[in-house]
């Protein structure tokens, strides 16, 4: 009986000095660095770059940017939904990530775009997600929420309409889409990708309107070379309409908010206004009054708003 009251005594006292880890205390537990930072996502077409913000442990938002920009383009809004504890993420995609710009036309077809933001994803280990696009990336996200449903929590395109409302407005002769679309023939043409070079970039500079310096600066940085304009140009150059329609025509089955710059000089009203057709779920639609093409640039504060609003309640 004594020895087993010694034998208790020792293990308390070997506990209070530390004796169960061999005295070393234990180590501080690191808080995550949930502050905005670079990513490379390696995926079996190749490494995307991007940057990432927010706990892992938040809910995932994907971010994906338009033409001719890149993920930056959401830096601001990016450290907001940080805040709010959101796990965000916005790759540079296909053609605007270094390790994933083939030259082939046909390796830019929305089919491979779309599955681009599934492997993404995988590889990141997120399941469902809420979907941010604008511009381009709006059109990719539209495909993306039609085909794989059960990946997206919530959709958001901004600045593109629905795919089919597009091929409507552009056929509507009430409508001024059509006349807005000039700019595709540039893109198209030969040589297009000297157009955007030529003179520091001013066909460049000009498509960016109002968009900050600052943002313009770092897009003419990482897109200027001649060879990755003529990459990214793809985008346009591989527009397969029946397979978009065929696929992506249908209804949205998500929540789906859209945004629109009142003053956007690319994409009409009558256009985006005619997506709530092809929407099944819960739809709106936000008119941001003297706001260009270049929402997320330009409307920081309002747009990240209504993400949030648009998030809230949703996982």
């Amino acid at each position: 009986m004594k020895l087993h009251c010694v034998m208790v005594l020792i293990v308390i006292f070997v506990q209070a000095c530390g004796g169960g880890n061999n005295g070393n205390p234990e180590p501080p537990v690191t808080p995550e660095d949930t502050s905005l930072k670079p990513v490379n996502i390696p995926t079996s077409e190749g490494v995307f770059d991007g940057l990432t913000a927010g706990p892992s442990t938040g809910t995932p938002v994907l971010l994906l940017h338009g033409f001719p920009t890149t993920a930056e383009q959401y830096i601001d809004i990016m450290n907001v939904l940080a805040d709010e504890g959101y796990y965000v993420v916005a790759p540079n995609l296909r053609g605007f990530s270094e390790g994933v710009r083939p030259s082939d036309p046909a390796a830019y077809h929305p089919a491979i775009r779309t599955e681009d933001i599934i492997k993404i994803a995988d590889q990141l280990g997120i399941y469902r997600f809420h979907l941010v696009g604008h511009d381009s990336g709006a059109l990719t996200a539209w495909i993306v929420a039609a085909m794989h449903p059960d990946r997206v929590i919530t959709l958001t395109a901004i600045s593109v309409p629905h795919p089919q409302a597009i091929i409507d407005a552009y056929f509507d002769e009430d409508s001024i889409s059509a006349a807005r679309t000039g700019y595709v023939d540039v893109f198209l043409s030969d040589g297009a990708e000297d157009i955007f070079v030529e003179n520091d970039h001013e066909y460049m500079r000009w498509i960016y309107e109002d968009t900050p310096q600052d943002s313009i600066d770092i897009y003419i940085e990482k897109l200027g070379g001649v060879e990755t304009v003529d990459a990214i140009l793809n985008y346009y150059r591989t527009r397969d309409w029946p397979w978009v329609l065929g696929n992506a025509g249908g209804a949205i089955t998500v929540p789906t908010l859209q945004v629109w710059g009142d003053n956007d000089s690319y994409v009409s009203i009558s256009s985006m206004a005619l997506s709530e057709n092809y929407v099944s779920a819960e739809y709106s639609f936000e008119i941001l009054e003297g706001v260009s093409h270049w929402v997320t640039e330009t409307a920081t504060a309002e747009v990240s708003v209504l993400l949030l609003d648009h998030f809230e309640g949703r996982y």
